[in-house]
């Protein structure tokens, strides 16, 4: 396979080149801060940002891509599943 673009430094606009399963909770920080969150089945979706801001995204669609900078998706009110992490 040839890749054109590896010897390029990947931008916060660029696609993905990694992903990682999201199994939430509370008190375990994720292996690597996403710049994106995959949401397979819908629901609430709590998480903790790089700069700490604990928030909850209320009612996501299954399929839902949020451009979100976490460190943590706790496991306290969320509800949405089958989560990958993006980077």
């Amino acid at each position: 396979m040839i890749d054109v673009y590896k010897n390029r430094q990947p931008g916060m606009t660029s696609p993905a080149v990694a992903a990682e399963i999201i199994i939430p909770a509370n008190g375990r920080e994720l292996n690597y801060a996403t710049r994106a969150v995959y949401v397979g089945s819908g629901g609430d979706l709590s998480m903790e940002l790089l700069n700490g801001d604990v928030v909850t995204f209320k009612n996501l669609a299954s399929g839902t891509l949020l451009p979100v900078r976490a460190r943590r998706v706790r496991n306290s009110d969320t509800t949405a599943s089958d989560l990958i992490g993006l980077r």
